[in-house]
C-alpha cells in the first residue's frame, strides 16, 4: 500500500495545482449528481408503486359499480331459415347432363 501512496504522490506533484483543482470538483460534481440520481430513482420506484396500488383501487372501484348496474339482457339468438326454393345436391346436377 505505501507504494501505491507513494506513486499517487509523485503523480500529484507533476500535475499543476490548478489543473487538479479543477478534476476534483468534476468529480466533486459527478458525485453530486449520481447520488441525486441514484436518490430520485427509489423515490420515483416508490411513487410508480403508490400510482399502481391506487390504480388498482380504481378498477376495484369501477367494478362494483357495474355490477350495481342493471345487467344487460342476451342478444336475440341467430335464427337460421330454410332457403324458399330447396336446392338440388351438386351430384344430381352433373350427373343428369354431360
Amino acid at each position: 500500500m505505501k507504494a501505491g501512496r507513494k506513486a499517487l504522490r509523485q503523480a500529484e506533484k507533476r500535475i499543476p495545482p490548478d489543473l487538479r483543482r479543477q478534476i476534483e470538483r468534476g468529480i466533486k460534481d459527478g458525485q453530486e449528481r449520481f447520488d441525486a440520481t441514484v436518490k430520485d430513482i427509489p423515490t420515483t420506484r416508490r411513487t410508480t408503486t403508490r400510482r399502481a396500488a391506487t390504480a388498482k383501487r380504481k378498477t376495484a372501484a369501477v367494478k362494483r359499480t357495474a355490477r350495481r348496474s342493471p345487467r344487460r339482457t342476451a342478444p336475440p339468438a341467430v335464427v337460421m331459415t330454410p332457403p324458399a326454393v330447396p336446392e338440388a345436391p351438386a351430384e344430381a346436377m352433373g350427373s343428369g347432363q354431360g
